[in-house]
């Protein structure tokens, strides 16, 4: 069950993944499909391994970004002092696996790199590429 922040809408969804659900909700009165997964078919999601080190990307997944990528320092300050690593892609984007915690579902964080118009680009939570997600746009306001 699902209830949105406002408690005006409440969605009983079956076999949902917590991750597919926009947040916040595009408002009331207007009803989100169900994203249905067949209890007999597998998703796997690569992140949801206890054995990734954040330290050693060679025991990372490959993240769902085109080209390669390089390993290489982490921007953020804990990260760096925790001894841990991030890929770099070809345009200079960082992505880190974010493993699974009581909040989230394991993705990948991306920050695109910084541009003159955007020269602190925001963290992105992106779904692994064998993971499900919403097949409609919602504008998030």
């Amino acid at each position: 069950m699902f209830t949105d922040p406002t408690g005006l809408q409440t969605v009983v969804l079956p076999y949902v993944l917590p991750w597919s659900l926009p947040v916040p909700m595009p408002g009331p009165g207007i009803v989100l499909p169900p994203v249905l997964i067949n209890p007999s078919e597998s998703v796997e999601n690569p992140l949801d391994n206890p054995d990734i080190d954040m330290g050693d990307t060679g025991t990372w997944p490959t993240p769902p970004v085109e080209g390669p990528v390089i390993e290489g320092d982490p921007s953020r300050k804990k990260p760096k002092e925790r001894g841990e690593k991030s890929y770099y892609d070809e345009n200079g984007g960082e992505w880190r696996p974010h493993l699974r915690d009581p909040f989230h579902e394991p993705h990948w964080d991306h920050k695109p790199p910084s541009t003159p118009e955007d020269k602190y680009p925001r963290w992105w939570n992106v779904a692994p590429s064998t993971v499900p997600t919403l097949d409609f746009d919602v504008p998030m306001t």
